[in-house]
């Protein structure tokens, strides 16, 4: 069996066991494409890992998306105080916190794509998938957003169980999902 994921930077092409990892995304991309038929021939179990292409401000929309849509009381002020140390637009984290429309047609189609595929249990219609693809993003943007989906779902639902209160830094950015 073959695995190409195209999602996280580890290291600078060595090879640890059966898996390997590259810092450049053009290097990935080419080395992983020959790693694949290669493995293909010899039938190896081969596994590659790229760098993530998202901007701060993108990562922001998937994140936030995320929490707020899981109602998680500790990451959303945490990644509200997150975005304001990343220099993200204040009007795009509003409006990830209040629900309402973002500032590009881009972003909400990045934020609608991260909604669809959590809600959907990361099932996506070819319309569905064209649409996103037409909005300028591309399929490794999609693993992207599954890549996102896995850290946050982890991360909302340990906050929940613990009952995380919020941290004294994130107290001002509390917040609570409008009913």
């Amino acid at each position: 069996m073959i695995h190409v994921f195209l999602l996280i930077v580890m290291l600078n092409g060595e090879r640890q066991g059966d898996t390997l990892f590259f810092r450049d995304i053009d290097n990935c991309s080419y080395y992983a494409s020959q790693i694949t038929v290669s493995a293909m021939m010899s039938r190896d179990n081969v596994t590659a890992f790229c760098a993530p292409v998202y901007v701060d401000e993108e990562k922001t929309v998937i994140w936030q998306s995320i929490n707020v849509e899981n109602q998680c009381d500790f990451c959303v002020p945490a990644h509200t105080y997150m975005a304001k140390a990343m220099k993200i637009d204040e009007a795009v984290s509003n409006a990830l916190r209040d629900e309402t429309a973002l500032p590009t047609t881009r972003l909400e189609a990045l934020r609608d794509f991260t909604l669809l595929l959590l809600r959907n249990h990361g099932h996506a219609s070819d319309s569905e998938i064209s649409k996103f693809l037409s909005a300028g993003y591309t399929h490794q943007n999609m693993l992207e957003v599954v890549l996102g989906l896995a850290q946050k779902t982890i991360s909302n639902y340990v906050n929940h169980l613990a009952r995380t209160p919020v941290d004294k830094q994130y107290e001002h950015y509390a917040w609570k999902k409008s009913e």
